[in-house]
């Protein structure tokens, strides 16, 4: 059977932008945003030192989807940029955000589900190579009625997200994730980085810039193709291939001809 192909213009290109970590000076905020960093994330941050000072990285004018690719909230000290946090996931903006932090103020509103009450770690670090997770002290997530489950830790909701107008929150219960990274074993410090990193893709807003095009642009040429000609046939049934010229002598008209054409070129002289 043939095969077909297609080309299109390509009318726009992908964007990411940065990332914005809010939160206390810490280890928490201190190895999220290492770890972002060493999967190749921008980030800025705005860390809460004390009542006279922050921690500043990068220069945060104002949040908005142009600027940035997801905020991260880390605790409450984050709500002194709750109104814009709020409009920028409202317009398509990513949020990652505690349990805690998501039930208090104006995150309310965004909030995939109620805290529960805070559980230990179920087991030391040390014995759960293969599900470092599970030593991590774990508040559970009551689901909200628009909210979904993305981890589970036995039964109880231990990562959960929802759509919020045009942008998506994603809101944990682990609790001082920093200790996988740092008491997590060998491989505790990848997985920390690659856990993170993934949860932040899952919100993130992908910008979109539109590219010149030379007139109309067809999206789907192929299916338009096939929407005109129809689709493509079998070869009708009544061709028997069987019937054709067997192999042995198209072998012997092809020696046939190449002997004709020699002698042809000797009887004029060619060399």
């Amino acid at each position: 059977s043939g095969w077909e192909s297609a080309r299109a213009p390509v009318r726009d290109s992908l964007s990411l932008g940065k990332l914005l970590v809010l939160g206390r000076a810490g280890w928490e905020s201190k190895f999220v945003t290492a770890a972002l960093e060493e999967q190749g994330w921008k980030v800025d941050a705005r860390l809460v030192l004390s009542p006279k000072g922050d921690v500043h990285q990068g220069l945060v004018t104002r949040i908005d989807t142009a600027t940035y690719a997801a905020v991260i909230a880390l605790d409450t000290t984050a709500l002194r940029y709750a109104g814009q946090i709020v409009s920028y996931v409202r317009a398509g903006g990513g949020l990652v955000v505690p349990a805690h932090t998501a039930a208090a103020g104006a995150f309310t509103a965004l909030r995939a589900g109620a805290p529960e009450r805070e559980l230990p770690a179920a087991q030391p670090f040390d014995s759960v190579p293969t599900a470092p997770r599970r030593a991590l002290a774990l508040t559970p997530i009551a689901l909200a009625a628009a909210a979904i489950p993305v981890e589970r830790r036995d039964s109880l909701v231990a990562v959960a997200a929802r759509r919020v107008d045009r942008g998506r929150v994603a809101e944990i219960g682990y609790e001082d994730t920093w200790r996988w990274r740092m008491v997590g074993g060998d491989a505790g410090l990848d997985a920390h980085r690659e856990w993170w990193a993934d949860l932040v893709a899952s919100v993130a807003h992908v910008g979109r810039t539109p590219r010149a095009t030379d007139g109309p642009v067809d999206e789907a040429p192929l299916a338009h193709l096939v929407a005109r000609l129809g689709p493509s046939a079998p070869p009708p049934a009544n061709i028997d291939p069987r019937r054709g010229i067997p192999a042995s002598w198209q072998f012997a008209l092809f020696c046939t001809a190449l002997l004709l054409e020699w002698a042809s070129r000797r009887l004029r002289g060619a060399p």
